[in-house]
């Protein structure tokens, strides 16, 4: 004789991630950004941590750091970050949390113009034996 035991499977919604803004998209997105774009003069850099690109506004003691998880970076700054120089230039931002003293504000980068690049400064090369 043979007893069967109904076995129920609970399915569980699993979050989907959202989709990433496009870069040439940040500054129409209709997604929850803290404010409007602004542009700034700064310097794009990768770095240690749990945002590996930050913004340096020049002239501050502030660093910005740029959520890759939600936004995508333009192709110009992609490129030259993935090759390890630090990219100055006229830096389009939209912020993502607001503004707050000793706090990293989180910022979707929409554009970089009038760049210029140097090897980056955080970047240490690998020694010889």
């Amino acid at each position: 004789m043979c007893i069967l035991v109904p076995v129920f499977l609970v399915m569980q919604a699993v979050p989907q991630k959202p989709a990433l803004i496009p870069a040439d998209s940040v500054c129409t997105s209709t997604a929850a950004f803290t404010g409007p774009c602004t542009t700034i003069r700064g310097r794009v850099t990768l770095a240690n941590g749990a945002f590996p690109v930050k913004i340096w506004p020049v002239g501050t003691r502030r660093l910005l750091g740029v959520d890759i998880s939600r936004c995508e970076l333009p192709k110009n700054i992609q490129r030259l970050v993935e090759e390890e120089k630090d990219v100055y230039g006229d830096l389009e931002i939209r912020p993502l949390t607001a503004s707050e003293p000793g706090v990293m504000q989180m910022v979707c980068l929409a554009s970089a113009v009038n760049t210029r690049t140097q090897a980056a400064a955080l970047v240490t090369p690998i020694p010889n034996p």
